[in-house]
């Protein structure tokens, strides 16, 4: 009798956690390439999620999995996921995630304590008819990670500005940094920052073209050149185009 019932899923399906998404037929992200924070994130769980629309400004999410990115359950417990959706004004979306697992680096089935946790917060705003901005902050944690009573942690964070020049024409821009403190999500510790630029055509009503410019660097030398060189930074171009029906 409150709000617009409840939904109730039950399978494998796309994490909650995180602003970008993996392209499909139902959505796209706004640049080609996908952000630290999506790739040192979880992808997909398996498991119950049930959905509940309290009002039009609140909704709810609540999951219990079999952990992340596995589809079989591979130790003791279960992962459990939540997320609450907050709409205060017309052009303002809030959405408060997590999502927890224990997930062994050591093959220890028997780690139910040892969780691995994302707190993550996402904002949507549009500030006029052209211009949108997206934010993403998350921060990560996993108990005794780097050995006993040693827990690992990482942030991140990336930000999305598009704005539509005219009807057929956008840029996106993206700023992101991600901080691996103990090297645990990327192997290597370092404070990593990219900027995206990623102008984009839209042919018609169904088919969107893209190119991409992307700089990546680092306080450490993640990245390769093509000599095999280790590199502090890298640039990378890339094009896209979309066809759906």
């Amino acid at each position: 009798p409150v709000g617009s019932g409840l939904q109730i899923d039950f399978g494998k399906f796309a994490t909650h956690v995180g602003a970008e998404v993996m392209d499909g037929y139902d959505g796209w992200n706004y640049t080609f390439s996908r952000s630290f924070a999506f790739n040192f994130g979880p992808f997909t769980h398996t498991g119950l999620r049930l959905g509940y629309t309290v009002s039009n400004k609140v909704s709810l999410l609540g999951i219990l999995s079999n952990g992340k990115d596995n589809q079989t359950d591979d130790n003791d417990a279960k992962g459990f996921g939540a997320q609450i959706a907050l709409a205060p004004m017309d052009r303002l979306a809030i959405y408060l995630n997590y999502f927890g697992s224990p997930e062994s680096q050591t093959g220890d089935t028997n780690n139910s304590d040892d969780y691995q946790n994302f707190y993550d917060i996402v904002c949507d705003f549009q500030i006029n008819e052209k211009t949108f901005l997206n934010g993403n902050f998350v921060y990560g944690s996993e108990d005794n990670a780097l050995g006993a009573g040693l827990d690992a942690n990482w942030w991140g964070t990336s930000w999305i500005l598009r704005n539509d020049l005219n009807d057929w024409f956008s840029v996106n821009l993206r700023y992101e940094h991600f901080d691996d403190e103990d090297g645990f999500r990327s192997g290597t510790i370092q404070k990593l920052n990219a900027i995206t630029v990623t102008p984009e055509m839209r042919v018609n009503s169904n088919m969107v073209i893209r190119a991409e410019y992307r700089h990546d660097d680092s306080d450490a030398t993640p990245f390769i050149d093509d000599s095999g060189a280790a590199q502090d930074d890298q640039d990378t171009v890339a094009f896209n185009m979309l066809f759906y029906f």
